[in-house]
This record gives structure tokens, C-alpha cells and sequence, in this order.
């Protein structure tokens, strides 16, 4: 299954091998944001196969500019490299918009400590006008053997992020992508599509339905958790079962506190359906979702992440 967020952590293959003979800009670019054009580019991607170099290539997305996405992004792509690496980071962003703390930070220098990485972030534009990147690039100076280059690319510079694009879709267009992309079991792309078109309850109702089966067959929790903080607070917190799966996710990621913060978000949604029973055991019979999933069913599965 195709999936956006994966291509966006990954270092691009070489296809342009033409630019195999004009290397040399890796070592001035270090430590800077460099605009480059598409050659310009392709060499570099040239100088890091040709050298095998560690490399952690990011490519942002303008809606990457919010500091907890971009964070979960980034550990994301160093996790290519060392799987359990940024946990305490990981567990101080409560969603997208959130920052990490100073300890946090401390805490995945320590782990990038002797870690000869190269990393590069791709269309670093859509970070120019936010605050925190002034505090993440000093971070990102820091002596690290871990070295960082941001590339803006010249050549064609988005204004609005793809999913800008994809929310410019008319009804028809929209109904025939939706159809499409279901028939090819691109579930992830579709769901893209209904977040672009704020359809946040369909999306909802999408990660509702495959979230579980898609935690169990060994998919990224990250990617999951990426993906579930594109729903609004509010109405997540309104639905249980995707608090649970945010619990679930966060748990096979060993980060206990985000374990307890969904766990509580999804026993609270449950407890405010007690209006609509008239004693305990009537309450816990309450169906939850067209699945037939119980408000006591779901208390049990909350219980076994405790």
C-alpha cells in the first residue's frame, strides 16, 4: 500500500545519474539552508549514494510547519536508522501544534551522541516564518557527529502544500478519486483525501475501521499516531474507540504517559454515555460503533494497556 508520510521519510532513489560526475557541494551546504535547483539537487543526491553516507532525507509538506508534526516527522526518519531513538521526545508531544521540551531535546542529543547521520530536510520554506525553527536549528548546531543541510529548491517552489491541491477537488473529481482509491485499497490516500477536504468525520470513521487491523499487521504506530493527530481535538475526544487506538499505538512506541493521556480521553467519551442507560450494566451493554464494539467491551480492551 502506498503511503505519503513513509515516501516523505526515505532517502529518494537516484534516477538522474548524469549528475554522478559533478559532486562537491555536500561539505559547504552543512550546518546551512541552501537553495538549490533541480540539478543542483540531483547532484547531491549523486554525492550521498556515491559516498553510502547514513542519510536521513525529510521532505516537508507545508502543513509540516507545526512544530509537533514536524518533530513526530523527524524521529520518524531517524527511527531508518535507530529504531527506538527520541522516546522521551515522542512522549512531550501531547499533538501537532506541541513543542518539545528542553529535557526532551537533551535527552535525543544524548542518543544522536557518536551517530554519524547526515540529515537533510527538504523545503524548509514552509518553516521560515515559524519561531520555533530559530530554537530547532540552533539544536541542530549543536557538536553532534550527526551533521543537518536544509535544501529550498529553486527551480519550483510550492506555495501551497499538496494537500492544498487535493482540496481544491470538485464534488465529481472528489467522488471519482474516492472511488478509485478505494478499489485499490490505497485507504491511506484516501483518507489523505478527506482530511484535505476537512471531511474529519469520514476520516475518522476510516481510522475507526482499519486502525486496529492495521496496528496488528505490524504497520508504523507512528504513522498511525501522525494520521490520528490530523483529527480535531474535539472530535476525537468524542470518539472512544479512536482514543483507544491512539493508546494502543503509543504502547507498542513504549511511551506510558501518552498510553494514560488517550486511555483517560477514551474513558471519559465512554462516561459521558451514561445518560443514556439507567443502571451500570445497561450502560456497559451500549453499543459504541456499527462493529458492535460495547462501551464495557472497550473498558476491558483499555484495561489490558494499563
Amino acid at each position: 500500500m502506498h503511503s505519503h508520510f513513509q515516501k516523505s521519510i526515505v532517502l529518494p532513489d537516484l534516477t538522474d545519474k548524469q549528475h554522478l560526475d559533478n559532486i562537491g557541494l555536500l561539505s559547504p551546504s552543512q550546518g546551512k539552508i541552501i537553495s538549490f535547483d533541480q540539478a543542483e539537487k540531483s547532484s547531491l543526491l549523486a554525492e550521498i549514494h556515491a559516498r553510502g553516507l547514513n542519510c536521513v532525507w525529510i521532505n516537508l509538506d507545508a502543513d509540516d510547519h507545526a512544530s509537533g508534526r514536524f518533530w513526530l516527522k523527524f524521529v520518524a526518519a531517524l527511527r531508518k536508522f535507530q529504531p527506538d531513538i527520541g522516546k522521551q521526545l515522542l512522549g512531550s508531544l501531547l499533538d501537532h501544534h506541541s513543542q518539545p521540551f528542553n529535557p526532551a531535546l537533551a535527552s535525543l542529543s544524548l542518543e544522536l551522541d557518536q551517530q554519524e547521520i547526515l540529515i537533510v530536510i527538504e523545503n524548509t520554506q514552509f518553516l521560515n516564518r515559524q519561531t520555533w525553527w530559530k530554537f530547532a536549528q540552533e539544536w541542530l548546531n549543536q557538536n553532534f557527529e550527526m551533521k543537518w543541510m536544509g535544501i529550498q529548491t529553486n527551480d519550483q517552489v510550492p506555495s501551497n502544500s499538496e494537500k492544498d491541491m487535493l482540496a481544491d477537488v470538485n464534488s465529481d473529481q472528489f467522488e471519482n478519486m474516492s472511488t478509485r482509491l478505494m478499489e485499490e485499497q490505497e485507504w491511506l490516500e484516501y483518507l489523505r483525501l478527506l482530511l484535505s477536504k476537512k471531511e474529519f468525520e469520514l476520516a475518522g470513521e476510516l481510522l475507526e475501521e482499519r486502525g486496529e487491523t492495521w496496528l496488528k499487521n505490524g504497520f508504523d504506530p507512528m504513522e498511525f499516531l501522525f494520521w490520528l493527530r490530523e483529527i480535531p481535538s474535539v472530535l476525537l475526544n468524542a470518539r472512544p474507540v479512536l482514543c483507544w487506538l491512539g493508546a494502543k499505538a503509543c504502547h507498542a512506541l513504549e511511551l506510558p504517559f501518552l498510553v494514560n493521556y488517550y486511555s483517560n480521553a477514551a474513558e471519559h467519551s465512554l462516561s459521558s454515555l451514561t445518560r443514556f442507560s439507567r443502571n451500570p450494566d445497561e450502560w456497559l451493554k451500549i453499543e459504541i460503533n456499527e462493529s458492535g464494539v460495547t462501551v464495557g467491551d472497550l473498558f476491558e480492551k483499555i484495561k489490558q494497556l494499563k
